[in-house]
């Protein structure tokens, strides 16, 4: 007789007596059981769950009868058989505890769990890691049981937390996820998809699990790291992708990610986890779009669920520039068509790339030019397909910011090197770059003379400035942010600064009209979209800095420089402008302090539009303007009406 005989001779048996059968296996028959625990799933068109088969496999499973000694003896005993079989059986059971059916967050179920664990724990000792060791194939089904009976139990929401804090549970599941690949298969799965990797990844409820998986596996975070990434690649990689089990691989790496700062994290991130989940979400949703088969979509969303959750882990801007390197507005336009299929959840979460990480990342140099270069990559009809998604606007608004801050790089490297300011306040020469003299100590201050670099030495308090600044340049060695990157967050911030005046002065007027614009500081808030801009009495910088408990970017001296730029502004009133900047900064935020040479806030007079005459807002106070046009508002333009005669097949103006 063959298999598929046997299947269905004992179909029929159940089919014909289905009271009996459960009956007769409560009542001990090991037979009855066998069929019931190998077969009742291939029962459709009869509920055995209605009439009692689970509370059935929990009755064998109940903690009384599990053994306390883990001994070949009592693994032979009748007892042992059952609860193997009652365990077996309920390995095909998830669909029942998912929400709304029949056993979800019933109380029965959360009342078996000491069993179900106690037996659990009986044949991993005996049948998993027994020493000598079983034969593989034993090895593999009680593997393979034990690790489907938890992931069906932990589709019971009530029952998940319970689960994760048993003593010994995260341990049993991290080891059985260990031999995962140790105990190859040498038969029919059980189930198709990684069962061991399921189980552990259902039950890291919490960050407070992560400890245990890593004392469980060894105590350090290495191996398991190592084999977390290789198994994701190998689901990845292969011709025709398992969906169910890419998608098991990338929520286990989310999982095992929880924690911002937990080893298992950085861990991860260091071997490449950011790209890996990149290109993943880019080789799925092509695949849903090849292959039709919406168990794709849960893949896609699973590796977009992690670049949400890890982006801006550390300092942030490296996992961004990686993400975007390996293509993520590929993956984010390549997806755009089923976000109106994706729960709102889990939308919001995924498009929060393009509402607010992104953007807030577009200070760094480093991230605007990868950017640019995703955008490059995209072709026309990508464009097209995002256009048409439910994320068009934030998209749109995305896109322009990211246009606008290109052109700022590109217009300060137009400018770079062609006005430089002498750093003696009494002089404040402006000239190009190559004509100044570069102080020896620091490396960074300019001087028009030996005359200039000797006053601002002895009365300027460039030897106490000087000093910090050397000190921050080798401990900025230590830093990710380059060299770069560190300077245009000044020219972005000038830029901004001068762009806003009209704005910038009516707060002042409105805020502090008892003060000069020069007795003012300017505050931009990079770490909102759109930025935020506002401004405060120098006299009260570093109260307030203090008071919201912000840190100077990266240095342990910076605060110390900020306070001396802060006292040289204000002894300078009118030869100085400072504007300060809050930067996103992974998790946190830090703050960029900027000075402008020279009377910053006189430098442009506030136009009415389309007249040469100074605007007043005592002419009409309902008339406003936040910003003046600049060198970036032109070239814009000018990009703008070249793309507009490319597109009626113009040649291009400018």
């Amino acid at each position: 007789m063959n298999f598929q005989q046997i299947i269905d001779r004992t179909v029929k048996k159940i089919s014909a007596s289905p009271k009996q059968v459960i009956d007769n296996a409560r009542s001990g028959s090991i037979t009855d059981l066998k069929d019931l625990a190998n077969f009742w799933h291939q029962v459709p068109h009869l509920n055995l769950v209605s009439l009692g088969l689970l509370d059935l496999f929990f009755f064998h499973l109940d903690a009384d009868k599990a053994f306390d000694t883990p001994s070949e003896a009592n693994e032979r005993k009748p007892e042992s058989e059952r609860a193997f079989y009652a365990l077996l059986g309920l390995a095909k059971s998830a669909d029942y505890f998912l929400p709304g059916a029949l056993y979800h967050n019933d109380p029965a179920v959360l009342k078996a769990w000491p069993g179900i664990f106690k037996w659990s724990a009986f044949f991993f000792k005996t049948r998993v890691i027994s020493v000598p060791p079983r034969p593989v194939e034993g090895r593999r089904a009680a593997m393979d049981v034990i690790a489907m009976t938890w992931y069906s139990l932990t589709r019971a929401d009530n029952l998940r937390e319970t689960m994760a804090s048993t003593k010994g549970s995260i341990e049993i599941a991290t080891h059985i996820w260990l031999l995962d690949s140790e105990v190859p298969f040498s038969g029919p799965q059980l189930v198709n998809i990684p069962s061991a990797a399921a189980a552990l990844d259902a039950i890291l409820v919490d960050a407070s699990t992560l400890d245990r998986v890593v004392t469980a596996g060894g105590g350090k975070p290495e191996p398991l790291i190592k084999i977390a990434m290789s198994r994701t690649r190998t689901a990845l990689g292969r011709t025709h992708i398992v969906p169910q089990e890419a998608t098991i691989y990338l929520d286990l790496l989310g999982h095992l990610s929880r924690a911002p700062n937990h080893p298992l994290r950085l861990g991860l991130l260091n071997a490449g986890a950011i790209a890996l989940c990149t290109r993943a979400t880019v080789t799925l949703v092509r695949a849903l779009n090849a292959r039709g088969d919406p168990a794709f979509l849960d893949g896609v969303i699973a590796g977009l669920s992690y670049l949400a959750n890890c982006l801006q882990s550390t300092e942030g801007f490296t996992w961004v520039i990686q993400s975007l390197n390996a293509d993520l507005l590929l993956a984010l336009v390549e997806t755009s068509p089923y976000f109106s299929q994706m729960d709102e959840d889990d939308y919001d979460m995924i498009t929060l790339s393009l509402k607010e990480t992104l953007p807030t990342y577009l200070v760094y140099r480093s991230v605007i030019q990868a950017v640019d270069q995703g955008m490059q990559r995209l072709q026309p009809e990508h464009f097209k397909k995002i256009g048409k998604s439910k994320a068009k606007d934030l998209w749109n608004d995305f896109r322009s910011l990211a246009e606008e801050r290109l052109f700022v790089v590109l217009h300060a490297a137009a400018v770079k090197g062609k006005a430089a300011t002498c750093d003696n306040v009494q002089c404040q020469k402006i000239d190009a770059k190559n004509t100044f003299r570069k102080c020896s100590g620091c490396s960074t201050t300019l001087y028009c003379s030996k005359e200039c670099q000797t006053v601002a030495w002895k009365e300027g308090g460039h030897k106490q400035m000087c000093k910090m600044k050397h000190r921050e340049r080798l401990e900025g060695k230590s830093q990710a942010i380059t060299k770069s990157d560190s300077a245009f967050f000044h020219h972005l911030a000038t830029r901004d600064a001068r762009h806003h005046l009209p704005l910038l002065r009516r707060l002042g007027r409105s805020s502090y009209p008892a003060l000069r614009w020069c007795d003012l500081l300017i505050r931009i808030d990079y770490t909102v979209v759109p930025p935020d801009y506002s401004v405060v009495p120098l006299a009260e910088a570093e109260a307030e800095r203090d008071r919201t408990g912000m840190q100077m970017r990266g240095f342990s001296n910076a605060e110390a420089r900020s306070d001396a730029l802060i006292e040289r502004a204000r002894q300078n009133p009118e030869r100085f402008g400072l504007v300060q900047s809050k930067i996103v900064s992974g998790h946190g935020m830090q703050l960029v302090l900027s000075a402008v040479t020279g009377n910053f806030w006189e430098e442009n007079g506030e136009f009415k539009l389309g007249t040469g005459e100074l605007y007043s807002e005592e002419e009409d106070e309902h008339f406003t303007v936040d910003t003046e046009i600049d060198d970036v508002d032109i070239m814009l333009a000018r990009t703008t009406i070249n793309q507009f005669l490319a597109h009626h097949g113009e040649k291009p103006a400018f």
